[in-house]
């Protein structure tokens, strides 16, 4: 995943700080109405993706398999 060059949160309501949230990423809307929570979540999401290395695999429990 290459890293984006210009992140943008927006209210969607202007002045209105706990109103929902729209997130632009290079200029294409990712996401609308979004909570400030789902904002924070999807931002999270976003830079994790971008931090690991693209061959990065995310490691399996130990016992998986003895799970019921």
């Amino acid at each position: 995943m290459n890293p984006p060059g210009k992140v943008i949160i927006e209210a969607q309501s202007l002045g209105d700080s706990r109103s929902l949230f729209r997130l632009l990423i290079d200029g294409s809307v990712v996401g609308k109405d979004l909570t400030a929570v789902q904002l924070h979540l999807l931002i999270g999401e976003i830079l994790r993706l971008i931090t690991l290395p693209s061959n990065a695999t995310v490691p399996a429990r130990a016992n998986a398999s003895n799970d019921p």
